[in-house]
């Protein structure tokens, strides 16, 4: 877990490493969490996400379904349980135009995957005004 805005604080247990930093940006941190995650799996959520029962066991097993895959979306819900977009009825691979709908809340990924390709979200503001759905955040390689 990453905390923005609370400097020196670092906690750890054996399932969760509380880590903050004195910066500020959505992407920042989240590529914070990048660089010290220790986990398999990793997924985005803000304070105000709420997980569906049995979340875990839905994402371990797409993955085992799509052993292949690095970055899989799931589907999200407004908070009296409506979908939160129009969603495919069935799994599909995403295409380069229908990625672009995708939030950052939406996505688990193989974090040793996304390390190895060298992988973090964008940090240009700008991209969020390109997608109807708010400030979405898209992966590309460090440095670039």
């Amino acid at each position: 877990m990453i905390s923005q805005n609370q400097t020196g604080i670092h906690f750890q247990d054996e399932n969760l490493e509380f880590i903050s930093f004195d910066e500020k940006g959505l992407s920042k941190s989240r590529n914070r969490a990048l660089e010290n995650g220790k986990a398999e799996l990793g997924l985005i959520a803000d304070d105000d996400v709420a997980f569906c029962e049995n979340f875990d066991a839905k994402i371990k097993k797409a993955f085992q379904e799509f052993p292949d895959a690095d970055i899989i979306t799931f589907k999200i819900l407004t908070p009296t349980g409506e979908n939160y977009k129009n969603y495919p009825e069935s799994s599909f691979k995403h295409t380069r135009k229908s990625i672009y709908t995708v939030s950052s809340v939406e996505i688990v990924f193989k974090l040793e995957r996304l390390k190895k390709l060298e992988l973090s979200l964008m940090n240009d503001l700008a991209w969020g005004f390109l997608s109807k759905w708010g400030r979405n955040h898209f992966f590309k390689r460090r440095n670039e």
